[in-house]
């Protein structure tokens, strides 16, 4: 929430190690930043650099990129982020410059890199040709050129979804599809949509490997399309997260126009399709939430509620006050960015209700559950014992407890 990024970047290691796994290792596709942010973390103690010191050092010097950095931005003209509301009106966030993803959050190599159309370019070009070179000569680096390895940078090591690894998969930072496939796997063009989305690209142009890779992020969105035969980079670039992802959709006429290949797609239909999901997951958690709303007292008045709770590893620890007359906030402790206010929902469940407005200026992912939705408290004769939150929405997670801790809390009625 509001950019608030509450690990100490000390703990990342810890707390990615504490995070459950919910699928077998290489053989379960799951997109999630906290790899990146153990090889943030990894190239850091290694060289005794920050990692954003490592980048301009290795790729951005190299090749001239002086406009391009993975931490905060010291040049003046940054576009600044924006959110789009339900009709469609972009509104900036307050914080453009103030916050992100940089060296002092730890997920610098995440998801902090920012540059320029012209300075992507040029590094795709570099990359491109390194993969060319290095396939055709079977060697491990080109003369010019930072990046090395790029042959086993750019081979898919996991299938995506049913697909084989040879026809969709992914590699060491973005997706690889051999065509005819589809290139909007990682569009959340496609998230909303999900089958309906999944158009075979490039029938004309069978056996031919595509990589690609979508950035979305509460504020920006862009795309990135490769095709070494042609040496063709295609990059687009938006400082907003619409209600509709265009990058996906410039990317394949973009890309459709240089293979002269045809694309009979509705745009206009897709757009509008996309449009009604996004308001339409709102409406989805408020019913699921009313369905879950009970006429049940309290087990204790509010105030025994509050506390400090913390997941069983100690690491990351949830602070929870009085807000109202019926609500309460609870909030990272040591953080005054991230402030969920549930209302009581019946019994000792509270729940955020849906504001997609609300929860978008204040830089909240705008694709939740339901689930994600709901605070259990576990209470026991004379105390609250902890909450249950399932804050985690990727398919097959698992709900964590906060346990409360026990200093003062027991309730003395």
């Amino acid at each position: 929430m509001n950019e608030d990024i509450f690990p100490d970047r000390e703990q990342i290691p810890r707390l990615a190690c504490h995070i459950p796994a919910v699928g077998e290792f290489q053989k379960t596709m799951i997109y999630s930043t906290w790899g990146y942010g153990l090889v943030t973390a990894a190239i850091e103690r290694v060289t005794g650099k920050p990692f954003s010191v490592c980048v301009e050092q290795y790729i951005y010097q190299p090749l001239g990129m002086s406009r391009s950095t993975t931490n905060a931005p010291k040049v003046d003209n940054v576009v600044f982020k924006h959110w789009v509301g339900n009709y469609g009106v972009a509104h900036e966030f307050p914080w453009s410059l103030q916050r992100g993803w940089s060296d002092e959050t730890g997920f610098g190599g995440a998801v902090g890199a920012r540059s320029s159309i012209r300075e992507l370019l040029i590094m795709y070009r570099s990359l491109l040709h390194a993969y060319n070179h290095q396939t055709n000569n079977k060697v491990d680096s080109t003369p010019g050129s930072p990046f090395k390895y790029a042959c086993r940078l750019l081979y898919p090591h996991i299938g995506v979804g049913i697909a084989s690894l040879e026809k969709q998969g992914y590699c060491l930072g973005t997706y690889r599809t051999q065509l005819p496939g589809n290139l909007s796997a990682a569009s959340y063009n496609s998230i909303l949509l999900q089958q309906k989305n999944s158009r075979q690209f490039g029938k004309t142009h069978a056996g031919r490997a595509i990589f690609h890779q979508i950035a979305t992020f509460t504020g920006y969105n862009g795309l990135m399309l490769l095709d070494p035969l042609s040496q063709t980079a295609i990059v687009v670039l938006v400082n907003s997260l619409p209600l509709f992802d265009i990058t996906d959709v410039l990317g394949r006429l973009l890309l459709g126009t240089i293979l002269g290949e045809d694309d009979p797609t509705d745009y206009i239909g897709l757009a509008n399709s996309v449009k009604d999901i996004n308001m339409l997951l709102y409406d989805v958690y408020a019913a699921g939430l009313d369905k879950r709303k009970a006429d049940v007292a309290l087990s204790f008045p509010l105030k025994y509620y509050e506390g400090d709770y913390w997941n069983k590893d100690k690491i990351i620890c949830y602070s929870v006050n009085v807000h109202g007359e019926d609500q309460i906030r609870v909030n990272v402790k040591g953080s005054s960015l991230t402030n969920y206010i549930l209302h009581s929902w019946g019994g000792d469940l509270f729940c955020l209700p849906p504001d997609r407005e609300r929860e978008l200026s204040q830089s909240m992912w705008p694709f939740t559950s339901l689930k994600s939705r709901m605070f259990k408290f576990n209470c026991s004769k004379g105390r609250v014992l902890s909450f249950t939150w399932h804050h985690d929405i990727t398919p097959g997670s698992a709900p964590e407890t906060f346990t409360k801790n026990d200093q003062n809390s027991t309730a003395k009625l």
